[in-house]
């Protein structure tokens, strides 16, 4: 049986990122806080959502590149997720950040 989960790794802190804004984020919007004031609960789905925009902008920044050269006559591979820019993750990147702004203004004042 094939599962599409197995390739998921947290390998990445933008992964990490997403994972715990993710789950702050449905804790905020589905659990009841009755002792925490209804500005704070927002402030912190706004920060929430913050990470979540983040964490998927740098994940777009972030493909993963593979390099096959030759050194002194043998040949080697090699790849990893290095920064390449591109137009929807700096907008994730953005948006995520403006966000985050608005949440800490509502959270401090």
């Amino acid at each position: 049986m094939y599962n599409p989960f197995r390739s998921l790794k947290i390998d990445e802190w933008y992964k990490a990122m997403l994972a715990l804004s993710t789950i702050f984020l449905l804790i905020s919007l589905t659990v009841p806080l009755q002792a925490i004031s209804h500005d704070a609960v927002n402030a912190v789905q706004l920060i929430s959502l913050a990470g979540v925009l983040i964490s998927l902008g740098e994940w777009i920044n972030h493909p993963l590149q593979t390099i096959v050269g030759e050194h002194m006559g043998r040949m080697w591979h090699g790849e990893g997720h290095l920064r390449r820019n591109s137009p929807a993750g700096l907008a994730f990147d953005l948006i995520g950040a403006c966000v985050l702004v608005v949440g800490l203004f509502k959270m401090l004042f």
